[in-house]
């Protein structure tokens, strides 16, 4: 069986901070949103802090109450949190904290280029893994419409053998920008388990998306346990607090690990883990140095790229599939799928339909490991 891990950047719409060609912006825009939202969340707001919301906001389209917003809403179900003057100009908190109203920030959304959707499908058909961990996706009914439309599609052009998977499952996480993980497979998956509300040392929720674990049954009896992951991002943020924050995931993916451990001998932890490995990020040193899972990557057969993003360079390594040792020994061979990407200096070769970064299936590689195992597909 191919075990597989594809960070998928959304399938049909993305925030619009998110799209690749603004990105650089687009950290600008997340750090903004991150900031106003700490502000919103103070039990009182101070005339400083007012201050800095408006600011934000009228960084943003906020300047009138007709002008159109860039970027992000604010939804206000109860009371409210702004109000502008007469002709709806001079914009300001009129909310005295977090309980005088309800109400959230809500990312706009754009639709996602066809074409990089198809090739987002032409990954995966490449691929034919037989499960599949799945990173960004927005939620289980996207999910599967992309699987039985555009996976069927391109699937069936690309081989007769590839063919829509018969099993996907999603279960919603921490992250309201819809980059939830999933699952696709070729056996029925059996029992399920989200790590959505397990609480880190602050007492918060650990998992910035989640850890999602799933069981999946072996012909000839045993289960193979998959859990699909994505840590704390680089992306945006103070860089230490990123750190300290996916450390404190990895740390808690060790102990999920070891109760799976403790069922099966046959564990993968895979998905998009955000760092590249110690000593260049010591943050997941739980999970590289703590445990004896092992990285496909490092496996004698593979003898590709070091990274896994962008221009696959070692620093850029991360995507992961980690292996129990019963798994590690059943190591047939291991794959990146580099494709997708564009970046015509790193990737030279390409499929002919990635033309532009506006079209790249992802900007991730995708990773797969070859296992010496059989899944049962009637189980």
């Amino acid at each position: 069986m191919r075990l597989a891990t594809f960070n998928l950047e959304n399938l049909f719409t993305r925030p619009e901070a998110m799209i690749k060609e603004g990105w650089s912006e687009g950290r600008a825009v997340l750090n903004d949103i991150q900031r106003l939202q700490e502000l919103i969340a103070l039990d009182s707001y101070s005339e400083a802090d007012r201050a800095a919301m408006v600011e934000i906001l009228l960084h943003y389209g906020y300047e009138t109450r007709a002008t159109r917003r860039r970027y992000f809403d604010i939804v206000e179900t109860r009371e409210k949190l702004l109000s502008w003057g007469q002709g709806g100009k001079d914009l300001k908190v009129v909310a005295a904290g977090r309980e005088a109203w309800d109400g959230w920030v809500s990312l706009r959304r754009t639709r996602i280029e066809a074409a990089a959707i198809d090739n987002t499908a032409r990954v995966i058909a490449a691929l034919d893994a037989d499960v599949l961990c799945t990173v960004e996706v927005e939620d289980r009914p996207t999910l599967c419409r992309f699987n039985e439309t555009v996976l069927a599609r391109i699937g069936a052009a690309a081989s007769p053998a590839v063919a829509p998977y018969p099993h996907v499952m999603l279960i919603d996480g921490n992250d309201d920008r819809g980059i939830d993980v999933g699952i696709m497979a070729r056996a029925p998956v059996g029992l399920m388990r989200s790590n959505v509300d397990l609480p880190g040392p602050s007492g918060w929720p650990v998992f910035s998306r989640d850890c999602a674990e799933f069981a999946l049954p072996l012909a000839g009896g045993g289960t193979l346990w998959v859990l699909c992951n994505h840590l704390k991002s680089q992306g945006y943020g103070n860089k230490a607090e990123n750190d300290r924050k996916r450390a404190e995931q990895a740390r808690a993916v060790k102990a999920i690990y070891q109760r799976a451990r403790a069922m099966s001998d046959f564990v993968a932890v895979l998905g998009d883990l955000n760092a590249p490995p110690p000593p260049a990020n010591p943050s997941l040193a739980p999970l590289l140095e703590e445990t004896d899972l092992r990285e496909v990557m490092s496996h004698p057969s593979y003898a590709g790229p070091p990274g896994t993003y962008d221009t696959l360079r070692a620093g850029n390594k991360l995507d992961y599939i980690l292996l129990s040792p019963a798994l590690w020994e059943r190591v047939g061979g291991v794959h990146l799928e580099t494709r997708g990407i564009y970046a015509p200096r790193a990737v030279p070769v390409r499929f002919a339909e990635v033309t532009s970064d506006l079209v790249a299936a992802s900007d991730h590689a995708a990773l797969a490991v070859d296992l010496d195992l059989v899944l049962d597909p009637a189980a």
